[in-house]
């Protein structure tokens, strides 16, 4: 996500949270620009990007070995953070 995404997609979901109207798109033939302006469209998917902000926790029921749950349980590991880490990593995410 370049920066111009990131910013429209935080402002508008911002705008979304506090029910506040936004005006639509203008189309580019409505503008005027000087000579040497450059237009670029930035376009963005407000639900992926409001789903991916989301950091509600989920419950999950995960099977595992039980010499391994006990190994875990003495090294002093938390599962949930253990197996979050290792999603992003899988998944290539932040």
């Amino acid at each position: 996500m370049t920066e111009a995404e990131g910013s429209l997609a935080s402002f508008l979901a911002a705008a979304r949270q506090i029910k506040m109207n936004v005006a639509p798109p203008s189309p580019l033939s409505a503008l005027t620009f000087e000579p040497g302006d450059l237009a670029m469209p930035v376009t963005i998917d407000l639900e992926a990007y409001m789903r991916r902000q989301d950091e509600r926790p989920v419950k999950k029921t995960v099977s595992l070995p039980s010499w391994l749950a006990e190994s875990a349980d003495r090294a002093g590991l938390s599962l949930s953070k253990v197996l979050q880490e290792s999603l992003k990593e899988h998944l290539v995410v932040r």
